[in-house]
């Protein structure tokens, strides 16, 4: 998730740890993106990382030692802030903090849906004991994030065959992410909540199918169904025509973004998977697809062409004929 090259360039030396954590603790208008730093860089340096090195150890030590001093910010004002501390809880348990119930407030109370969703999947850590009470609970939540996170918790209870009720919560929840224009969702520690997703829909070909083809019916945001169809003709050989469907329906979507680009055109709306003869007849052996489209001969320098080639010479284009610049008059 760029945790660890964050650890090994802007935050590697070992001496900036202290500063940054004292920064985030008096100075609230960046205090939400340092919180959010030092918890990826405790992600990226902590003993379940590859390759980790022994400045990584330290570097994970000295985030660890700062810690108590930023859980006191689970309650501040700022979503953001709070949506950072969160994601440090996992580690809480390292320093002897119990924040087990402080989580379970923000879970139940924070009038934000992305921490409500945060601190159920730190819950599910924590306190796996209780967290089945939650997330069933969580499945009525206003915020599709939380309903997302709730079910794929439930579903990974369950395991394959996925009930159908909670496959639907899933997929009527995925088809609306939210806009990504805040922090990356993670926990320091442990498996991201996509990641989780991934690993759910990969279990079953159908359920993944499904996913993706309500996320691309309520207008792809994100490119969600669409990564979703690439993943499901790969993960599963026998899904490749369903999965190039889903695709051709998302055309018209273009992974355009829920908040910030214009819907498409009414006539492009409904357009779905044609079928038709050249869409399902195999490539020509030894023919690429360019970038615009179908498959075809290698596209042809189309430049007009000037004067005679010299002998056993090449043919020059226009406008690169010797002794001419750019914007010189000619002779």
């Amino acid at each position: 998730m760029g945790a660890e090259p964050l650890g090994r360039s802007v935050l590697g030396h070992v001496a900036a740890i202290p500063f940054l954590a004292h920064a985030a603790a008096h100075v609230p208008r960046v205090r939400a993106k340092l919180i959010h730093w030092l918890a990826a860089v405790a992600d990226g340096c902590g003993p379940g990382s590859t390759e980790r090195t022994e400045n990584d150890a330290v570097v994970f030590d000295l985030v660890l030692a700062e810690l108590p001093s930023l859980l006191r910010f689970l309650e501040d004002p700022d979503p953001e802030t709070r949506r950072a501390v969160v994601s440090l809880t996992p580690l809480a348990a390292l320093v002897g903090e119990d924040v087990g119930d402080r989580l379970a407030r923000r879970h139940e109370e924070d009038p934000d849906g992305m921490v409500r969703a945060d601190a159920l999947s730190a819950l599910a850590a924590l306190r796996s004991d209780a967290v089945r009470r939650w997330a069933a609970e969580a499945l009525t939540d206003p915020e599709p994030l939380v309903r997302e996170g709730a079910a794929v918790l439930l579903l990974e209870e369950a395991g394959t065959p996925y009930p159908a009720d909670l496959v639907e919560v899933l997929a009527e929840a995925s088809a609306h992410p939210p806009p990504r224009n805040g922090l990356q969702a993670f926990l320091a520690g442990l498996p991201d909540p996509a990641s989780r997703t991934v690993r759910v829909l990969d279990a079953d070909a159908g359920v993944m199918a499904l996913v993706a083809r309500r996320s691309i019916a309520a207008g792809d945001h994100g490119r969600q169904g669409t990564q979703l169809a690439w993943r499901l003709a790969s993960t599963w050989r026998d899904r490749e025509e369903e999965a190039f469907a889903l695709l051709v329906s998302a055309l018209p979507y273009g992974g355009r973004h829920p908040e910030r680009d214009p819907p498409p055109p009414a006539h492009l709306g409904g357009l779905r998977a044609p079928d038709h003869p050249l869409l399902r007849a195999p490539r020509p052996p030894g023919r690429r697809c360019p970038a615009g489209g179908r498959a075809g001969p290698p596209v042809a320098d189309r430049r007009p062409v000037t004067g005679r080639p010299a002998r056993g010479g090449p043919v020059r284009p226009a406008g690169r004929a010797r002794g001419r610049r750019s914007g010189s008059p000619g002779r």
